[in-house]
């Protein structure tokens, strides 16, 4: 799948990967927080941070450890975000 390769703290991921993992997830936070009360549309910029904060912390995951850092990270900054 991916051609270019980075690495960070030993976890050697692709930019395509990074890039989907963006994608996917800022489009699943701005539907659901869509139809958080009082968001609407405003959910995209706090969407879209979730997703970039999501996105980082799936880099940072090294074997395995991206399937907890994900959901607990991604809740937390849904706390923080909206």
């Amino acid at each position: 799948w991916g051609r270019r390769f980075f690495q960070i703290l030993g976890a050697r991921k692709t930019v395509e990967g990074s890039l989907a993992m963006l994608g996917v997830s800022w489009v699943v936070a701005a539907g659901v927080l869509f139809f958080w009360p009082g968001l609407g549309f405003k959910a995209l910029l706090p969407a879209l941070g979730i997703a970039i904060g999501a996105t980082g912390l799936e880099a940072l995951g090294h074997k395995g450890l991206d399937n907890l850092l994900i959901p607990l990270g991604g809740a937390l900054l849904t706390g923080l975000l909206t």
